[in-house]
């Protein structure tokens, strides 16, 4: 099953954010510095693309699914020189992708014709990200940065079958959940919009590892392959 595509490619949301950004008034000069702790909300324009793959019945599928979603992050900055900003970073999102495959098979077992009717579904319910930002600031308000470090993507596994054979109809179906660590890279700008608050866009690229599954009955092995690029717009408190 394929999502719909949007009408707006994922690039040109984020110019539009990035030059929506450059136009918001700034804070009071001095008064964000871009040092301690912080915490924020952002939405994300997701692009996931996911392939399922169930080998042993020749069953694959990709999906891009295209949505805005909602997620948080917290960090803290340190100031390393006059205008440049090193710090940490952690980030919560819940993407809500989904991929489905169907495939209807003719088989001969034992002599006998077997009809069999696979389906099989990868969930992905949770995603975040720990690693380090490098920043410059551009302004005393505007600070220019790039991050990246470990990705990590929780997803669901889901099989059922059903055999039609001469003498009657069985079913048999399995769920496994895995997580998948892999590695994230972006860049971005924040503004301070006043003492405490800082808004910001960024672009990411998460490349999240391959994972197999493999259950009890057929489709057995059921492998997953998810990357994702996101465009996020954020609101941070600067404690």
């Amino acid at each position: 099953m394929r999502a719909a595509r949007s009408p707006l490619p994922l690039a040109a949301l984020f110019a539009a954010a990035l030059a929506a950004a450059a136009l918001l008034p700034a804070g009071a000069a001095g008064a964000q510095t871009f040092s301690g702790f912080y915490a924020g909300a952002h939405g994300l324009y997701d692009g996931t693309v996911s392939t399922a793959n169930a080998a042993d019945v020749s069953l694959a599928e990709s999906a891009r699914g295209k949505r805005f979603v909602w997620g948080g992050y917290a960090g803290y900055n340190m100031r390393v020189g006059a205008d440049v900003v090193l710090g940490l970073e952690t980030t919560l999102s819940l993407p809500k992708t989904a991929t489905e495959a169907r495939k209807v098979l003719q088989e001969t077992i034992d002599g006998a014709s077997v009809t069999t009717d696979a389906r099989v579904a990868l969930n992905a319910t949770l995603a975040g990200s720990a690693g380090l930002r490098l920043g410059y600031l551009v302004t005393p308000q505007t600070l220019a940065f790039v991050a990246g470090g470990v990705a990590a993507l929780r997803e669901e596994a889901s099989v059922s079958a059903t055999y039609q054979k001469p003498n009657g109809a069985s079913s048999a179906a399995w769920s496994l959940k895995a997580n998948h660590i892999g590695w994230t890279l972006g860049g971005g700008l924040e503004r301070a919009i006043g003492e405490k608050w800082t808004t910001r866009i960024e672009y990411a690229y998460s490349n999240y590892a391959d994972k197999s599954y493999v259950g009890p009955t057929s489709p057995k092995t059921v492998n997953s392959t998810t990357r994702a690029t996101s465009a996020r717009m954020g609101l941070s408190y600067n404690f």
